[in-house]
């Protein structure tokens, strides 16, 4: 029987079946674990990550002719962009092995729960995952055959994940306001993956250019950027008042690219202006 019962609590079932299924897994205990996934297609039974791992599952236990079949119905419910796949990131589930797991688990809920939870983040995200399984399904299939690119791409996602758990915890204090709420975990999620991972690279590149006596950063490109910001917000608030699609569409992209060229961009201006300044008063005294 389908468990007739309200979503949160569905949600909190699904964790805990999905907890179990990885304990089972790493206990040798492969079909306890497949009882849980087979639990799980009750509820999502066109579910492309839940599909696959049940058919590596099979596989496991030496059913091979089941495994195929279920894998044929995996492959048939393959996320495009136009329907992504609602289970999970598909590069991260190749990176920590499965659909399941934690990491996994913790993508998916920022998704599901904060970002598709308003107008402005389900365009957004239409727009994302246009471009994000344009190429993820080549990189996961690049990490499954290549064991050994799994705790490199592991030390690289997991800042993203504690960045956005970090995002979702701040924008619950605007939970009353879905389209704020949202906005807000864009806002920190954008800025913090931008320090994490573009603002080394920007630092690197100015540090390159200073040599020669140029520069990749400068107050009228950041001015740029901030203007950029505040004309996507403009749209996402005419998007939200005149609930136009399209301008929650652009409006929420803009946004998203805005504050993260501006967070990495603004940020090593900031260090490359104090690095002169202190060179220039290393000089004087």
């Amino acid at each position: 029987n389908k468990m007739d019962l309200v979503p949160h609590a569905q949600e909190k079932i699904r964790k805990i079946l999905a907890s179990k299924t990885v304990i089972y897994k790493k206990k040798g205990e492969t079909d306890k674990a497949l009882d849980c996934i087979n639990t799980l297609l009750v509820n999502e039974p066109s579910s492309y990550s839940l599909l696959s791992e049940k058919a590596s599952l099979l596989t496991k236990l030496g059913r091979t002719a089941e495994a195929a079949e279920v894998q044929k119905l995996a492959d048939a419910n393959k996320p495009v962009a136009e329907t992504p796949d609602l289970g999970g990131c598909l590069i991260a589930t190749a990176t920590f092995g499965s659909s399941l797991s934690a990491e996994v688990q913790q993508l998916r809920d920022f998704r599901q729960n904060t970002i598709y939870s308003s107008a402005a983040g389900t365009e957004f995200m239409f727009a994302f995952n246009a471009w994000y399984y344009s190429f993820s399904p080549h990189v996961a299939d690049f990490i499954r055959a290549n064991s050994w690119t799994r705790p490199p791409m592991q030390c690289i996602l997991t800042p993203l994940i504690s960045i956005l758990s970090l995002a979702k915890s701040a924008s619950l204090a605007f939970a009353p306001h879905t389209e704020l709420s949202a906005v807000i975990a864009g806002l920190i999620a954008s800025s913090l993956i931008s320090l994490v991972y573009l603002f080394p690279i920007v630092l690197i590149l100015q540090a390159t250019a200073r040599q020669y006596q140029r520069s990749v950063t400068g107050p009228a490109l950041v001015k740029t950027l901030l203007g950029l910001g505040v004309f996507s917000s403009l749209l996402l608030l005419c998007g939200y008042f005149f609930s136009i699609r399209l301008l929650h569409l652009v409006g929420s992209s803009l946004f998203v690219i805005s504050v993260f060229l501006v967070s990495a961009f603004g940020a090593a201006l900031i260090c490359d202006r104090w690095i002169v300044t202190r060179t220039g008063n290393e000089s004087m005294g």
